[in-house]
């Protein structure tokens, strides 16, 4: 099971804020207006500054690449899941604790799924459907949003700053529901943070109850200068064998705007083509009523798909 990391989701200050007391002769009510106004345009300012870091081309243009690696713990503080994001140019790595693996690189694609037990490749339409591929799986591990969450406190040291933000529960339901164990809790989150660049090093997510009781969901760390990353030769020693079947896909059969891809793969391996918008089946008929239920992997298969269907 994919989970998305909320890595790179935070508010940063960049330097404890002073209020100069220019209008003392004001009343106190007066006074603590004054300093909540100056603190919201801060924590703007803060949170434009972080957006700005940390969005996927900016990460990527300051770092070339990054390795993001996540454990998932249980309310009991015990280990369930782990992945590893490997975020590159053109390259988009994902592998978990229960062995799948997706890969998005140089044009290609291709992994192996522990449900199914096959190693598969992603066929792709044209380029623009890679390309479209490729960004959206590497923005749904690295975010620059920072809606939803409250500055608490902010501690610089050493060129790193740890940052924490609270989550009400309201908040929680719009956003995160989906991290907590109980309804209603809230969430802490607790970052370091690059004090020169803004992009975050590290992440702790906490649930706090309402009696402030909290255990922490997951702990992320963020690698700036990752190992480059080799896929198993084994896997590809599958998905390439010269035992070989071919999966041919047949767009809009009958039509004007009729194409034909075709794809090599090992026999025992799956191919999975990524569908453009307008597409949701595939179907063993021209006429795209009969529709594909899988097969054994081992035999060539033409498939076909028509737009609205």
């Amino acid at each position: 099971m994919r989970k998305k990391l909320y890595i790179l989701s935070g508010i940063l200050a960049c330097g404890f804020m002073t209020v100069t007391p220019v209008f003392a002769q004001e009343t106190e009510n007066s006074s603590e207006n004054v300093q909540m106004s100056e603190s919201e345009e801060t924590q703007d300012d803060i949170l434009s500054q972080m957006e700005a870091a940390n969005t996927l081309e900016a990460v990527l243009e300051k770092n070339g690449e990054i390795g993001i690696h996540t454990i998932y713990y249980d309310n009991q503080g015990a280990e369930t899941y782990s992945d590893y994001v490997y975020l590159g140019e053109n390259t988009f790595v994902y592998e978990n604790s229960d062995g799948d693996v997706d890969i998005i690189q140089d044009g290609e694609g291709y992994g192996f799924s522990s449900e199914s037990n096959l190693p598969y490749r992603y066929c792709f339409i044209d380029d623009a459907s890679y390309e479209e591929f490729l960004k959206q799986n590497q923005s749904n591990y690295i975010s620059s949003d920072f809606s939803g969450e409250t500055l608490v406190s902010e501690e610089a040291e050493d060129g790193v700053v740890v940052v924490t933000t609270e989550v009400s529960g309201d908040q929680v339901k719009d956003s995160y529901a989906s991290l907590l164990y109980q309804e209603g809790d809230g969430l802490r989150f607790i970052y370091t943070v690059d004090e020169a660049t803004h992009i975050l090093q590290s992440q702790e997510c906490y649930e706090v109850s309402e009696d402030g009781t909290e255990f922490l969901l997951s702990s992320t760390t963020v690698d700036t200068e990752p190992d480059v990353y080799e896929a198993s030769q084994d896997l590809m020693d599958q998905l390439d064998n010269e035992d070989s079947r071919t999966v041919t896909f047949v767009i809009d059969p009958g039509t004007d705007q009729e194409r034909t891809l075709e794809m090599s793969v090992g026999k025992g391996c799956a191919v999975t083509l990524v569908q453009p918008e307008g597409y949701t089946g595939l179907y063993t008929d021209e006429a795209c009523t009969q529709e594909y239920e899988g097969g054994d992997y081992t035999e060539d298969v033409t498939l076909y798909m028509e737009e609205g269907k």
